[in-house]
Parts: structure tokens; C-alpha cells; sequence
């Protein structure tokens, strides 16, 4: 139902925000039996809403982590004969932070001689060993 109807979410936000600022005492917040039912039904989709909304934020922040730059260091770091600050390190350090799909593209690989391929390809350079 569109605002147009008679309803919009705006208006029952406003009405839940003025309930909480009018009432902000503990004591009001552990006895209020006496809301309109349409309001405690509100309240309860919107807890309902904002808990989904919370469980795909943080779906978000972790595959945002999973490809962060803090993680594809550690693993440039952790990968056997790279040396840190070599032309080598330096290039495919440029190449990840670079973008997320490049980042993306270093973990798909399982393991470290992958790894090291695949650096090798994209940043056409060849490990200083």
C-alpha cells in the first residue's frame, strides 16, 4: 500500500521514533502493555526487518573481509620465495590493491604455486627468486 492509500512507512517510523523519545526512562521501557496493537505489530516488523537487514550486513562485511587488502597481503607475505619490497612484491602489491576482482583473483587459487602463477601472469614480471 502506497502513501497515496493512507499509510506509508514514514508515518508509522515517526509514530515508533515519538513513542522512544517521549519515554526514554527505564521504567517506561519495561511496563508499556498499553501501546495500540497496530503499533506493537509495527514494532515487531520493523525488529523483524532491521534483523535481516543486520544478517546481510554482516554477510557483507564478511566477504568484504575475505577480499580485504589487509588479507591478500598476508598472503602475498606468507607466499614461499617472495621477498618483501622486491620488484616482484612491489608490482603485484600495485595489482591487488589495484581492485577487488584482482584480489578476488589471488584467493580463488588453492594453492601457493598457484598463487604465485597467477601474480606472475597478471603482472607479467617473473619471481625473483
Amino acid at each position: 500500500m502506497s502513501g497515496t492509500q493512507g499509510w506509508s512507512p514514514l508515518q508509522e517510523e515517526a509514530i515508533l521514533d515519538s513513542i522512544v523519545s517521549e519515554n526514554s526512562d527505564d521504567e517506561y521501557d519495561s511496563d508499556n502493555t498499553n501501546l495500540p496493537e497496530a503499533v506493537v505489530e509495527a514494532m515487531a516488523a520493523r525488529n523483524e526487518i532491521l534483523a535481516k537487514k543486520n544478517q546481510l550486513m554482516r554477510r557483507m562485511m564478511e566477504r568484504e573481509q575475505a577480499y580485504s587488502i589487509e588479507r591478500v597481503v598476508e598472503i602475498l607475505d606468507g607466499l614461499p620465495g617472495v621477498r618483501k619490497w622486491s620488484p616482484f612484491y612491489c608490482a603485484a602489491l600495485d595489482h591487488l590493491i589495484a581492485g577487488a576482482a584482482n584480489r578476488q583473483g589471488l584467493i580463488a587459487f588453492p594453492s601457493a604455486e598457484d598463487k604465485i602463477r597467477y601474480l606472475e601472469h597478471r603482472i607479467k614480471r617473473k619471481l625473483d627468486v
